[in-house]
């Protein structure tokens, strides 16, 4: 298995692992392209990419849309509102994807998306049962259904517990997966590969 790419330390700034950045073509031209004196721009679309590539991210965990992720990448990295990934970017953000691929992380990714979905339909029914409760009347089929609506909610609130339990619990186990595979890896190495580099001397 391949040492991860980069993460954010608690801080949140980028730390890279240099040797295998430098490795893949896509992250060696993003680097190389920025010609400022700290790799200001590279480093914070590192951090963009990290948020909208890393299983492990925020948005990833929290099964954010690919709208909603994108739009929490740009407001952590710094970039500007109006930021669009070019070219290489992409080519960096399919290369990382490649490079993480696996069927479980991809399973339980789809399915924090899915789950996701839930806070949606609960607003909408909650946002029909407000109109049909500024009626002047309600008819008994209009009971009926509010009714209805209601118990549905009332059985969703004793689900989606269960269910957010679940999810965070197999994603936990993913990482501890993920961490023990990595810690392997280390140790099948005479040295430790350098996790983290000064952008002004490295690059």
């Amino acid at each position: 298995m391949a040492y991860k790419l980069f993460s954010l330390s608690e801080e949140g700034g980028i730390i890279i692992n240099k040797l295998v950045i430098l490795a893949i073509p896509s992250f060696k031209k993003l680097l190389q392209r920025d010609r400022s004196h700290n790799k200001v721009e590279s480093f914070k679309e590192l951090a963009y990419i990290y948020h909208v590539t890393d299983y492990f991210s925020s948005p990833n965990k929290n099964g954010y849309s690919p709208k909603e992720t994108k739009k929490y990448a740009i407001m952590k990295s710094g970039l500007d509102a109006d930021y669009r990934e070019d070219d290489v970017v992409k080519q960096c953000i399919k290369d990382y994807q490649d490079e993480q691929q696996n069927i479980a992380y991809d399973t339980i990714q789809e399915l924090l998306q899915t789950f996701r979905l839930t806070r949606g339909l609960v607003s909408k029914i909650r946002m029909s049962l407000e109109m049909q409760l500024v009626q002047p009347e309600v008819t008994i089929d209009v009971a009926n259904d509010i009714l209805n609506k209601i118990g549905f909610i009332i059985d969703a609130s004793k689900k989606i517990p269960v269910i957010t339990k679940d999810l965070k619990k197999a994603v936990t186990e993913l990482e501890l997966e993920k961490e023990d595979l990595d810690a392997d890896t280390i140790r099948g190495t005479k040295e430790l590969v350098p996790m983290s580099a000064d952008p002004r001397r490295d690059f």
